[in-house]
């Protein structure tokens, strides 16, 4: 049997499209974005796609949050993730996370590259469920711990795995309050490493504006390939945040530059978010829609 014209193109985009810095990427492994910044200090329930050991670093007892991931209209792939984290005291966070994604509008055909209305369709779908724990083992370091079971469907072959993989988070006690963040995944998961450095002080009511510089780093070990992230941030009176960066990915004619904007509005316990990130090769722009609760 043949896929349509648009089949092939739409997995072509996908493979080019990914987050991790391997140009053949796998519809499992589309990014979680809450943040233009270094991933590895994506904190809260956002670390659970992430670098486990962030999700202690809450505000209040408990973090929740869900995102709508709308890929490049040319890939037709769309997504939601869930997430949750909760304090057990004051150095133990628990953690969980759920993500979907698909594409649409992939039919099987038969006889001709035609699309054919009554042919069945192609499902092309990925989950990935995570579940975890981050302590503070000392003033400004958390150390945290993962598992992250994936599955994956294209067509009549479904395959799933499973991955483990540990962090640390380390936050300097000094007026620019540097942070530093690691993890590592077991061989299969990508992507395989993170790392990220993050220097400016956190917002509190007494200082109107604060800005910040972010550096993140991930890849893969097989391929000794590299992703480099960028960002600037302004923060005004811990209600509004804007961030400006650039992720620069090895692509098969080179590094590609992919301008990234993020911008986040608090509302007491309510926070919403969005990013917007250029994909490779010029397929377009993914948008992710952030709903953030502290409890």
């Amino acid at each position: 049997m043949k896929w349509t014209i648009r089949t092939v193109l739409s997995a072509c985009c996908l493979l080019c499209a990914g987050a991790a810095p391997a140009a053949a990427q796998r519809l499992l492994d589309w990014p979680v974005r809450t943040t233009a910044g270094a991933s590895a200090l994506a904190r809260g329930a956002a670390a659970a796609f992430w670098n486990p050991a962030a999700a202690g670093e809450i505000t209040g007892r408990a973090d929740a949050m869900v995102v709508d991931i709308e890929g490049p209209e040319i890939t037709t792939v769309s997504g939601l993730a869930i997430a949750g984290a909760v304090a057990l005291d004051r150095r133990t966070t628990v953690f969980a996370g759920y993500r979907h994604l698909g594409m649409e509008e992939i039919v099987r055909t038969t006889t001709s590259p035609l699309r054919d209305e009554t042919a069945p369709w192609i499902e092309v779908s990925g989950d990935l469920f995570t579940l975890g724990v981050s302590r503070e083992l000392a003033s400004g370091l958390q150390l945290g711990g993962v598992l992250r079971a994936s599955r994956e469907t294209l067509g009549y072959v479904r395959e799933t795995a499973l991955h483990a993989g540990a962090g640390l988070v380390y936050r300097a006690g000094t007026p620019l309050e540097p942070t530093v963040g690691l993890a590592v995944f077991t061989s299969g998961a990508e992507p395989r490493w993170l790392a990220g450095v993050e220097v400016g002080p956190r917002p509190s009511a007494d200082r109107y504006w604060v800005p910040g510089l972010s550096y993140g780093l991930s890849g893969e070990s097989d391929q000794r390939l590299v992703a480099h992230r960028v960002a600037a941030t302004s923060r005004w009176q811990d209600r509004f945040e804007l961030t400006i960066g650039a992720a620069v990915e090895s692509t098969a004619d080179g590094p590609s530059v992919l301008p990234v904007v993020a911008g986040i509005a608090r509302f007491g316990r309510y926070t919403v978010g969005l990013v917007r990130e250029e994909s490779p090769a010029g397929f377009g722009a993914a948008y992710y829609y952030r709903l953030h609760v502290r409890l």
